[in-house]
């Protein structure tokens, strides 16, 4: 016997219209953590750069490329990005620039594809 929710089917339907990625990141509101600003303060101009390649989801090779720089600089500023902001990973560092308020900077292009 088939119970009210199921469609004709015997599928369960959405229940309501499915949000779209752009509302969904509209609505998080995290604080930003004061000591995580203040760490990402003595970061130079162009490690801010590479901070927010690696908050991107960038391998380091693509960041290197998309800033036109050596794989050994970014490696460079990288590892002076992890000195400074006292992390012990790049995934660390991404964290702690995210608890500062630095979010992505776009959507993936395969993402904009899909929806249209």
């Amino acid at each position: 016997m088939q119970s009210d929710i199921w469609d004709d089917s015997g599928a369960i339907p959405f229940w309501g219209p499915a949000p779209r990625e752009e509302h969904l990141m509209d609505e998080i509101t995290e604080p930003v953590d004061p000591g995580a600003v203040a760490a990402i303060s003595h970061l130079s101009p162009r490690e801010l750069e590479v901070l927010q390649e690696l908050v991107d989801g960038k391998s380091h090779e693509s960041a290197a490329q998309d800033l036109y720089i050596s794989h050994h600089t970014l490696r460079t500023h990288v590892k002076n990005i992890l000195t400074k902001l006292d992390a012990h990973s790049s995934i660390e560092a991404v964290s702690i620039a995210v608890c500062a308020g630095i979010r992505p900077s776009r959507v993936h292009e395969h993402e904009i594809d899909r929806n249209g």
